[in-house]
């Protein structure tokens, strides 16, 4: 192999990686579904400058619209995960994106779903994490975070509670 086909290996398996991800989708709601994700996705970077009051305020009344979700959590979630990687860098990849995402579509559907937002300590780094919640448990996490994570505020539809008082969004 030459060393003008070397440099393109790396980007031959991202495209690769991408063109796998896209042949999962299965319909062309799927496709409508991730077009919707990419669009909420995109707007994460923006909605995160946002006062924790407003951002809560704006989640908050999301979360109590009557709209339902047309499609299950964990095709969600797995449709969240294609939008990150094929759509990278518009739509970055961490659990912000996710959480934000999966909760802009999740919450009208489930009154009992929060974003939740923590921090970690010295032994993480002093790292964050966001992740969702249904009836006080996390949703679809590989190991609950809880332990790792100390919970600062959530968001839900009642809009942002910090760690220490509720503060009512209505």
């Amino acid at each position: 192999m030459s060393s003008d086909e070397t440099w393109m290996q790396p980007a031959r398996r991202v495209i690769g990686r991408r063109i796998r991800l896209l042949s999962r989708l299965r319909s062309r709601a799927d496709l409508a579904h991730l077009a919707s994700v990419l669009a909420v996705g995109a707007a994460v970077p923006a909605l995160m400058q946002l006062p924790l009051p407003l951002l809560g305020e704006v989640l908050g009344r999301r979360a109590r619209s009557v709209r339902r979700p047309r499609v299950g959590v964990e095709r969600l979630a797995e449709l969240v995960e294609i939008a990150q990687v094929v759509a990278h860098p518009l739509l970055r990849s961490g659990c912000v994106t996710r959480g934000i995402c999966l909760f802009w579509f999740l919450a009208p559907g489930d009154p009992s779903l929060r974003l939740c937002f923590g921090i970690g300590g010295e032994a993480v780094g002093w790292t964050g994490h966001c992740w969702l919640e249904r009836a006080g448990e996390p949703l679809l996490e590989r190991e609950d975070p809880r332990p790792t994570f100390v919970t600062q505020f959530e968001l839900g539809r009642q809009g942002l509670r910090t760690q220490s008082e509720p503060v009512n969004s209505t």
